[in-house]
C-alpha cells in the first residue's frame, strides 16, 4: 500500500493537483462559512440587548455598591447586571480592554440596545459611577441581524458549498484512479483485494478533509491569541472567540466535518474500482 500511495503522489504532483485543490478550497470555504454562521448565531444573541460597562469610583463602600447594584437592576430597561471585581480585569481573569480602571465595575446587560443611550445619561448621574462605556457595534449588529434574516438562505448555502466539495472530490480521486486502471487490474489479478488497493485513496482523501480542518483550527487559534491582546477590537467583533470552549467547539467542529467529507468522498470514488477490478 505504501508504494502505491508514493505511486498516487507522484502522479499527482503531475496531472491531478488542479482538481483536488479545487476541490480542497470548496471543502475549506464549506468549514469557514459553517464557523461564520455559528458565530453569526452567537453574535446575534449577544447584540440581542445593549451593553454597558459602568466603572465605579475606587474605593467606595461596599454598602454604596450594594446600594447601586439593587438600583440599577430595577430599571425597567436592564436585563441583567454583573459585578466585576476591577482586580479580575487587571489580572487578566475578565477579558476586557480598560487599562485605566482603578475600581471595580458592573456589566449592564439591557433589553433593547435602543435603550443605550438613555441609560447611559441616567448612570453617569448617579453618585459613585466614575464613568460608562459602550462599545459601539452598531454596523457589527446590523451585520448580524442581516445575516439573522438570511439564515436559512446561508445554511442552504453551507449545505451546497459541502455537496459541491464531496463531488468534487470525488471526481478528482476517481480520475486518479483511473490514471492508474492499468497497475490496479494487474494487482487485482495478482489477488490483491479490492479493498486493500483502495486505503491509499481513502487515505489521501482524508489527508485532504484533515488538513482543511487542521487550517480553520489554526485560523482559530491565531484569532483568539490576537484577541487576548487586542481584545476590545474582538469584542466589538465576534466576542465569542475570546471564549476558549468557543474556540474549541469551532476547531473540533471544523476536523470533525472537513475529515467526515475528506472519507465519504474516499469511499465514494472506490466505485470506481469495481468497473476496474470487478
Amino acid at each position: 500500500m505504501i508504494s502505491l500511495l508514493q505511486e498516487l503522489l507522484r502522479l499527482l504532483r503531475r496531472k491531478g493537483l488542479g482538481s483536488l485543490l479545487v476541490a480542497w478550497l470548496l471543502l475549506v470555504l464549506f468549514l469557514a462559512l459553517l464557523d461564520l454562521f455559528i458565530l453569526a448565531g452567537r453574535g446575534l444573541e449577544e447584540v440581542a440587548g445593549g451593553e454597558l460597562l459602568v466603572p465605579l469610583t475606587p474605593g467606595l463602600l461596599p454598602s454604596k455598591i450594594d446600594q447601586l447594584y439593587l438600583e440599577i437592576r430595577e430599571w425597567e430597561e436592564v436585563a441583567q447586571v454583573r459585578f466585576i471585581f476591577g482586580e479580575e480585569v487587571r489580572a487578566g481573569l475578565v477579558k476586557l480592554s480598560l487599562p485605566d480602571l482603578a475600581g471595580d465595575l458592573f456589566r449592564v446587560q439591557l433589553r433593547d440596545p435602543g435603550e443605550v443611550a438613555s441609560v447611559k445619561e441616567r448612570l453617569e448621574k448617579l453618585p459613585g459611577v466614575a464613568s460608562v462605556i459602550s462599545y459601539d457595534r452598531g454596523a457589527l449588529e446590523g451585520f448580524f441581524r442581516t445575516l439573522g434574516r438570511l439564515r436559512w438562505p446561508l445554511l442552504a448555502l453551507i449545505v451546497v458549498l459541502g455537496l459541491l466539495a464531496l463531488i468534487r472530490l470525488r471526481a478528482a480521486l476517481r480520475a486518479l484512479i483511473t490514471s492508474f486502471s492499468g497497475e490496479l487490474r494487474l494487482l487485482h489479478l495478482s489477488g490483491v483485494a479490492r479493498k486493500t488497493m483502495g486505503r491509499p485513496f481513502v487515505l489521501l482523501a482524508a489527508l485532504l478533509g484533515l488538513g482543511g480542518g487542521l487550517l480553520l483550527t489554526l485560523g482559530l487559534y491565531l484569532t483568539h491569541n490576537w484577541g487576548r491582546v487586542h481584545t476590545e477590537a474582538l469584542y466589538r467583533s465576534f466576542p465569542g472567540l475570546l471564549e476558549p470552549q468557543t474556540v474549541l467547539a469551532l476547531a473540533l467542529l471544523s476536523i470533525g466535518f472537513g475529515l467526515l467529507i475528506g472519507l465519504l468522498g474516499g469511499m465514494w470514488s472506490l466505485l470506481t474500482l469495481r468497473r476496474l477490478a470487478p
